[in-house]
């Protein structure tokens, strides 16, 4: 008996969640695809209301329907009151699915916001537990739990997106180390894992402890082969059942083609298929590249107009982008890369899906998650991987996990989809062919491999020192030896990385011993290292440079010193050979920073090494120099044509310049620099997201002690305006490190909550410095930028910027809780000397 939406009901789905999926998908059968109704029949991923949910990690092809029934499963959780955590590998997909998400359920009065390290402002609303479906990177999603770990026991459902990419080097950490997070936790929500491509899923399922549930059948056929260019045959072989064939002259053979290069044949060749069997998506190497590929398709003047997407168009923002389109949309082909805004993303992939480009060139972004329909997929034979030795980004033969991933994108499931999809690796000749087919068709996909199994665990183990206050040698060790990756090492070499990992920490000041053989405990630099994320090569000499500040800096210097972070790997700009002989952007910024204050000082002797600056100096010159026009009020469209960067990129830069410029607050005040100079970093924070989002500038701050032109974030909280009790921050008897701020629970460590309690017995008045020392930290010697750098805690962990805007400070005196002593209520003065001596 085939299910429909209806049929759900009794699982706890109301009559507006079930229209609104009929309204998407369909309200008569066959509305459920085979495998989503194997797992509602066969599974309890949505059971019977009043049942438990299971744990399942899903493995089934690309097509096949997997999102939807982690959108059912959704559903139920907020259907028994529980929030949602979606989580997904970029924030590219994590933006379009909130969207997709938000249009589809929000007439259902379901709340859907997204959080990435860039997009921060809904995070105090999330951690208020307002919010039913929260989508997030599993980098921010880390975070949020290192905070508050009780954040498990608010939630239903955490779904789990391409699970597979536990094995990137990049992402793959922070995977790792959620998933080990949650199979620990004491109260844990239902899990859903999903991923179409997966080496070893027993491997995974057993480390996780949850169900596989594997399914293999997929709602079109696809066709997997290679196609030689030399006589035009595609051997293929079915990825479902194993059968081969060949489909004769699928194009002309070489010998007929008027072609006298290899790369005039593959684009013949391409035209052709799209021409046969399109609509046809060509996932190539590298931006440039696609976008060569489209332009060269388009100019075979072989497909008609994309009429609906061209009057589209014309709304669109001008620019670089706008410019390549009209020409492209006017021969029936485009592009797609992560370079693009999101407006020129979401017309293209509509356009596709509808039809209207027979011809889409893309890089291999859009292989993860997003639902696009081709009849073909073209895959470069070589794509681009992440060298195991050096880290750097390299070009290899592609990986049968990745060919899986992109050539599910053919042959999906939905209106006007064709008998079967191909997915085709172009051969030049017999030889390349033979190698392909056997080397890549005939393969399986490599098992997962942790990037814990090989990599340090110094920001690993910050961040569990971070949660749990201290952490002994043999805690750590447990942790880790749990991880999917720790499970890969061999015990004594697990031993062994991780007292060097320990001894390392010491070394560069991110933790201390106070005692021999004593736990681990974080100072002030190992806490900004754990709070966000950036990598110890960054923390250690972005340290270095913030000592010798003495007072503000210039924006630019400050741009300059976040452009040099690890993080940005081999991110824009290009800095050709010629500009790097005449010195042009070093020059540049040298006009701009001025050396008059001891930040800018040591950041200019960068440029005065003997031999020059290396390459990365002048890459990060040019990323400040933009950052800064961008900051002054330049046209982003003249910075655009300037740097030949393309809009989405130039917007994607700034938003990775706001979180770098948030992390660098937290350093700032890890190292007592000037607490102006933080305010500074906490500014250009502000500035750079309103401009990569496109929102409005930010009200001017007002807090005492703010940098010229500093500015506040606008707190997501005021949209939203909770009824305000009388009594609005509480600290409930015997709850240590728990407090309540207008009726919501939050949680602190032992510091940061001692100087909030501190500071609230005394609401209303300005308690000195020496008093707030004694209070919090005893007879130990603190200097004031470590009192204002846990003042900032309190608003990193709670979310809350309301909260921590009442906390101001009076400069050389002291620091005032701006509550009346009727609006607060505090523990017995004996309870206060616990938290204090904890």
């Amino acid at each position: 008996m085939t299910m429909t939406f209806r049929d759900l009901a009794p699982r706890g789905l109301g009559p507006a969640m079930i229209a609104a999926l009929e309204a998407d998908f369909g309200a008569s059968e066959p509305a459920l695809t085979p495998l989503q109704q194997a797992v509602l029949e066969q599974t309890a991923a949505l059971p019977q209301a009043g049942s438990r949910p299971e744990d399942l990690l899903l493995h089934a092809p690309t097509g096949s329907g997997k999102t939807l029934v982690a959108e059912l499963a959704a559903l139920g959780a907020i259907a028994r009151a529980r929030s949602v955590l979606y989580l997904v590998p970029t924030r590219a997909l994590a933006e379009q699915k909130a969207r997709e998400f938000t249009r589809r359920y929000a007439p259902c009065g379901i709340r859907v916001a997204v959080t990435t390290r860039e997009r921060r402002e809904d995070d105090g609303a999330i951690l208020r537990g307002e919010i039913h479906w929260i989508v997030a990177v599993y980098e921010k999603a880390l975070a949020f739990i290192a905070r508050r770990p009780s954040l498990f026991s608010s939630l239903g459902l955490i779904a789990a997106d391409e699970v597979q990419l536990l094995a990137d080097r990049e992402r793959g950490g922070a995977i790792d180390l959620f998933l080990t997070r949650w199979s620990l936790a004491k109260t844990r929500p239902q899990l859903l894992a999903f991923s179409a491509v997966l080496g070893d899923p027993e491997g995974l399922a057993d480390w996780l402890g949850v169900r596989l549930f594997s399914f293999h059948q997929r709602p079109v056929p696809l066709r997997e082969g290679v196609l030689n260019l030399d006589s035009g045959d595609f051997f293929w072989r079915d990825a479902e059942s194993g059968a081969e064939g060949t489909e004769e002259d699928l194009i002309p053979p070489r010998a007929d083609m008027k072609v006298t290069s290899d790369a005039e044949a593959t684009l013949e060749a391409l035209v052709e298929v799209a021409l046969k069997a399109g609509p046809l998506l060509a996932f190539c190497s590298s931006r440039p590249e696609a976008l060569r590929l489209a332009q060269n398709a388009a100019s075979a003047n072989a497909f008609p107009p994309a009429e609906g997407a061209l009057a589209e168009l014309a709304g669109l923002p001008g620019g670089w982008a706008r410019d390549r389109f009209q020409t492209l949309l006017e021969s029936g082909v485009a592009f797609h890369t992560s370079d693009l805004e999101a407006p020129y993303r979401d017309l293209v992939e509509r356009a596709f899906q509808a039809g209207e480009i027979p011809f889409l060139a893309a890089t291999p972004t859009l292989s993860e998650g997003v639902n696009l329909r081709a009849a073909t997929v073209v895959s470069s034979a070589t794509m681009p991987t992440t060298d195991p030795l050096t880290g750097s980004t390299v070009l290899a033969p592609i990986a049968r996990a990745r060919l899986t991933n992109q050539g599910g994108r053919a042959g999906r499931l939905g209106k006007g989809a064709p008998p079967f999809g191909r997915s085709i690796l172009l051969a030049r000749d017999d030889l390349q062919a033979t190698s392909l087919w056997r080397g890549v068709i005939l393969s399986q996909p490599e098992p997962e491999r942790s990037p814990l199994a090989d990599l340090p665990f110094v920001n690993a183990l910050a961040e569990l020192m971070f949660e749990r206050t201290a952490l002994s040698f043999a805690d750590a060790y447990g942790f880790l030896r749990g991880t999917f990756g720790g499970r890969a090492r061999v015990p004594g070499n697990l031993d062994a990385q991780l007292r060097e990992d320990l001894e390392g920490g010491l070394r560069l000041g991110f933790w201390r011993l106070d005692r021999q053989g004593g736990p681990y405990r974080l100072t002030a630099l190992g806490e900004a290292l754990a709070l966000t994320g950036i990598c110890p090569q960054t923390a250690t000499r972005w340290a270095g440079w913030l000592e010798r500040a003495n007072r503000p800096s210039t924006p630019v210097a400050c741009l300059f010193l976040i452009s040099l972070a690890e993080e940005w790997g081999n991110g824009p700009p290009r800095v050709e050979a010629a500009e790097r002989r005449a010195d042009v952007w070093p020059t540049s910024l040298r006009e701009r920073l001025h050396q008059a204050d001891g930040l800018s000082r040591a950041l200019g002797e960068l440029f005065e090494a003997e031999g020059g600056a290396p390459f990365v100096h002048h890459r990060a010159a040019r990323r400040a120099l933009i950052l800064d026009d961008l900051l002054t009020g330049e046209d982003p469209a003249d910075i655009e044509r300037l740097h030949a960067l393309p809009m989405g990129r130039l917007f994607g830069t700034a938003s990775h310049g706001a979180w770098l410029a948030s992390a660098a607050v937290e350093f700032t005040a890890a190292v007592q620099g000037p607490v102006a100079l933080s305010d500074q970093f906490c500014d250009l924070a502000h500035r750079l997201e309103a401009i990569a989002f496109r929102r409005p500038a930010p009200q001017a701050a007002t807090s005492r002690g703010a940098a010229p032109g500093a500015v506040a974030a606008p707190d997501p909280a005021s949209r939203h305006p909770a009824p305000r009790p009388q009594v609005r921050l509480e600290f409930p008897p015997g709850q240590a490190g728990t407090f309540l701020f207008d009726g919501v629970r939050y949680e602190l460590t032992p510091i940061p909550y001692a100087l909030l309690l501190a500071l609230a017995r005394r609401a209303g008045e300005v308690v000195r410095y020496i008093d707030l020392m004694v209070d919090v930290w005893g007879n130990v010697i603190v200097e004031q930028q470590q009192m204002n750098y846990h003042r900032r805690v309190i608003g990193e962990r709670t979310g809350n910027r309301e909260l921590v805007n009442l906390i101001k400070t009076r400069s050389r005196w002291g620091m005032i809780l701006e509550l009346s002593p009727s609006q607060v209520s505090v523990p017995p003065e004996e309870a206060a000397d616990a938290t204090a001596a904890s």
